[in-house]
């Protein structure tokens, strides 16, 4: 009997040892779980992009050229400059395919500042294309944070060549966007649209941004 009432009292005192264990490890997840969603929630305001004052730009990444063209004007309209990611040193030379080849790799990798320098000296040896100056307006403005000035020229050479160049008149709307020249911007967002495949999901930008420039253009 003495050893069944010792046996009973260690049982008893080893389960109220586990049900105090549980509950203090319940607590502290309840405490954990509240800390984290209230660190997540101030992660998740800080976090969210501000939005350009009197624009509603719609900015998914479209299909085929344009691509990029959206990814730089996005960052330049909402007032974002892209980043520009630290590369190895240009390699220089070669014939003007080949450095094309290099400069669109520069690119890619957001190593703008190389792909500039390589845009630069295909068009001193008179080599450049209307994609090729397109992607340098790319490079530009990726590297000086806006449109206007040497991207903006890059921009007019590419149309020079090609004056339905569709990423070409994405950057030209763009651009215009960006100069407040809401009449121009919506001029040239209806050349591009005449260009794109209708119904596909570059027209479909396109038409929510003729929309609002004709918003920005009456008012």
């Amino acid at each position: 009997m003495v050893l069944d009432s010792i046996a009973s009292a260690a049982a008893r005192r080893s389960f109220g040892l586990g049900l105090g264990c549980g509950l203090l490890l319940a607590c502290i997840g309840l405490l954990i779980q509240h800390r984290l969603a209230a660190h997540a929630a101030v992660f998740a305001s800080a976090g969210e992009p501000a939005v350009a004052s009197g624009a509603t730009w719609q900015h998914p990444a479209p299909s085929g050229d344009l691509a990029a063209a959206v990814g730089v004007s996005a960052a330049l309209l909402s007032g974002a400059r892209p980043g520009v990611a630290a590369g190895h040193p240009v390699t220089m030379g070669g014939g003007v395919q080949e450095m094309l080849a290099r400069a669109e790799q520069h690119r890619r990798k957001r190593e703008f500042d190389q792909a500039c320098a390589l845009y630069a000296a295909v068009a001193d040896q008179g080599g450049m294309t209307a994609d090729a100056w397109a992607d340098f307006a790319d490079a530009q403005a990726s590297v000086n944070g806006r449109l206007a000035g040497a991207p903006a020229r890059a921009i007019e050479a590419a149309l020079a060549l090609e004056p339905s160049h569709a990423k070409a008149l994405w950057l030209q709307a763009s651009l215009a966007h960006e100069e407040r020249r809401y009449t121009e911007a919506l001029v040239t967002w209806r050349r591009l649209l005449a260009v794109v495949p209708p119904g596909s999901t570059d027209a479909k930008i396109i038409e929510s941004n003729i929309a609002e420039a004709a918003r920005l253009a009456a008012g």
